[in-house]
């Protein structure tokens, strides 16, 4: 059964309300969902709530869900990209974190010093980053933090799968030529 045929069956289980469906779910997009939402509100709770909020809509909507050629990610995500900007619209700013403090989230137990270089590595990709067309900077953080394909990032900001394959390869050119250019 391929991934994308066991997801379908999945989700009409978990439309039917089966909560085993339901759990997996939540257990497979959890962490994604959290680290997308953190990056965009950066305070830990807000990400958790809104990270809930997700999943609580999309319960309450996953009665009326229909398969559209895009996977189900795609769908939970478009869910979480309109609550945070419903979230700014309510605060009235925005408030993207740096890698540096997310580093939390992918890190594993390290040393002082190689917690230091860590540090300094995630610093440096930062500053990469920001040096990124807004464009690439989406794709380049959906892509390589986040965790999502090619098909889900197309899906999620509306662009075909050979715009966002030619978008991430330009934002990789860039970050790969600042980068190079700071070890010099």
């Amino acid at each position: 059964m391929t991934q994308e045929g066991s997801e379908r069956d999945l989700v009409e289980k978990a439309k039917k309300r089966d909560p085993e469906a339901i759990s997996q779910i939540y257990a497979l997009y959890v962490d994604k969902l959290y680290r997308y939402l953190y990056y965009k509100v950066g305070h830990p709770t807000e990400a958790e709530d809104l990270t809930e909020t997700v999943f609580l809509r999309a319960l309450e909507a996953l009665p009326r869900f229909s398969w559209q050629n895009v996977p189900f990610s795609a769908w939970l995500f478009s869910i979480a990209r309109n609550l945070v900007i419903d979230h700014y619209r309510s605060k009235g700013r925005r408030n993207e974190v740096s890698i540096d403090e997310i580093g939390h989230l992918f890190a594993e137990e390290n040393d002082p010093h190689e917690a230091a270089e860590e540090s300094l590595r995630r610093t440096k990709i930062e500053e990469a980053i920001s040096c990124l067309t807004k464009e690439q900077r989406q794709v380049v953080l959906l892509k390589f933090f986040v965790g999502l394909g090619n098909t889900e990032i197309s899906a999620l900001l509306r662009k075909g799968d050979g715009a966002i394959k030619s978008i991430q390869h330009r934002g990789l050119r860039n970050l790969r030529k600042k980068l190079e250019s700071e070890l010099e």
